[in-house]
């Protein structure tokens, strides 16, 4: 009874564990996610209007 009732409790938190990395690893990729976002976004602001694309459309 006694070793039952542990192992329920080392189940539970192995599950807890289980949960938290998991939002751990969520967290991390949606940061990344982020960054990469905002990175592109700035990069792409940066070179608004330096394509070749407007020029030509400029000249038709």
């Amino acid at each position: 009874m006694i070793i039952h009732g542990l192992l329920k409790r080392i189940d539970k938190a192995d599950d807890e564990l289980k949960r938290s990395r998991m939002r751990e690893k969520l967290l991390w990729f949606f940061i990344v996610i982020g960054v990469l976002i905002a990175m592109l976004s700035a990069n792409a602001n940066e070179h608004k209007g330096s394509s070749g694309t407007k020029t030509v459309l400029e000249l038709a």
